[in-house]
């Protein structure tokens, strides 16, 4: 995912951090929210759903912002929990409707969409992801997203589903 782009090293002292922060707060959904998002891009991503499904919990109404809700998206769909996926990126959508611009939302979304055997709408999320992002069709990332959406419509139609 985006650690390829960051230094790991960088990632694993800034984890270290946040888990300092939680072991002083442990009751306050931000240090689990932060900890879940940098475990996500260590590709961490059993450890990242369970701190982002704590940091929803303790969370308030004020505090539930889309942004754990889109992790949360990434986070299940990379734990193979595609219905718990689904509905997380109905509640990013609805908390940020600007979340749809972001490119690896959308991946997961539609990944998930195919998943499900929702086929039109995995495909509509990676139009819409494609009409907003300039030249993201030579995006290595994108192009296994369009992969594995055709790759499970093929085993749907030949009885692999």
């Amino acid at each position: 995912l985006l650690a390829n782009h960051l230094d790991r090293n960088a990632l694993k002292k800034i984890r270290g951090k946040y888990v300092g922060y939680i072991n002083k707060y442990p009751h306050v959904s931000d240090g689990y929210a932060q900890l879940g998002a940098v475990q996500l891009l260590l590709e961490e991503f059993p450890e990242s759903l369970a701190s982002l499904i704590k940091a929803k919990k303790l969370a308030t109404p004020q505090q539930m912002q889309g942004g754990i809700y889109r992790n949360l998206v990434i986070a299940y769909f990379e734990n193979g929990k595609y219905k718990e996926a689904y509905d997380a990126a109905g509640m990013a959508i609805n908390l940020q409707k600007y979340v749809t611009d972001d490119k690896f939302f959308m991946y997961s979304l539609a990944k998930t969409e195919a998943s499900l055997g929702k086929y039109e709408e995995a495909q509509t999320a990676l139009r819409l992801i494609a009409a907003k992002v300039p030249n993201i069709k030579s995006d290595p990332e994108f192009i296994a997203s369009v992969d594995y959406v055709f790759d499970k419509m093929k085993g749907q139609k030949s009885g692999g589903l």
